[in-house]
């Protein structure tokens, strides 16, 4: 696989440096879109990262040049469980959430994990929309998420907690294929850069996920482009 990233490194002392230097490199580049896979996990980690240090989440995300007293950020959960007319509790699951980031900045956060399922409505659930099942699915298998053999014998969390003890630096290395594999995906598959935005139309990023308010927005700007209005 050949790409067109091009990326920087930089050491931060804490975590919530790390994100304060990403968004000012984000601010900098000003991209259509900052993505995650699974964003609910990182937003999470950020927010507590930030609360340690008493950061202002609205002066990371927002645009630098938007006034201090007009920033501000809200990150918004997409609904965790759907109830049915007769009262019947179902739990939405992780990849068919979407969630929503709040913020005046040059570019719309999205998680690329949701788009991804989202994209593909009406197409068989995937069994898993994992990373790494996603990347061995539609990358044919030749590309996937870093393994290493001295950590074979460490599952689940206790994984990231051997690694960041014993193997820092290849942890590092772990986390930066982890960026490029989602860039590496979206060049296959073309959802971010094409599907997505041509799908959204008219439409707001936050309504992607329902395809009812993206239909209703093309109908009122049908009767507009006629001289009417919907009523």
């Amino acid at each position: 696989f050949r790409s067109n990233i091009k990326w920087e490194v930089k050491i931060c002392k804490t975590p919530a440096m790390c994100v304060v230097e990403t968004f000012k490199k984000a601010h900098e580049w000003k991209p259509d879109f900052l993505t995650f896979w699974n964003v609910d996990f990182d937003m999470t980690k950020i927010m507590e990262a930030f609360e340690r240090r008493n950061i202002n989440p609205a002066d990371v995300f927002c645009d630098p040049i938007v006034p201090r007293e007009y920033r501000y950020f809200e990150y918004i959960r997409g609904a965790s469980q759907k109830v049915t007319a007769s009262g019947k509790v179902t739990p939405i699951k992780p990849a068919a959430r979407w969630h929503t980031v709040d913020c005046p900045a040059s570019f719309y956060i999205v998680d690329a994990m949701c788009a991804f399922r989202q994209i593909r409505t009406g197409q068989p659930e995937r069994q898993s929309y994992a990373l790494d099942a996603i990347l061995k699915a539609e990358l044919d298998g030749k590309i996937q998420k870093l393994k290493f053999e001295e950590a074979n014998h460490v599952k689940g969390a206790e994984w990231h907690i051997f690694m960041q003890r014993h193997f820092e630096l290849e942890y590092v290395v772990y986390n930066l294929f982890d960026c490029i594999c989602v860039e590496l995906l979206d060049e296959k598959t073309k959802d971010l850069c094409t599907a997505m935005p041509s799908a959204a139309a008219m439409s707001d990023y936050r309504k992607f996920n329902s395809q009812p308010r993206r239909t209703c927005d093309k109908l009122h700007y049908f009767v507009l482009q006629r001289g009417k209005v919907m009523g």
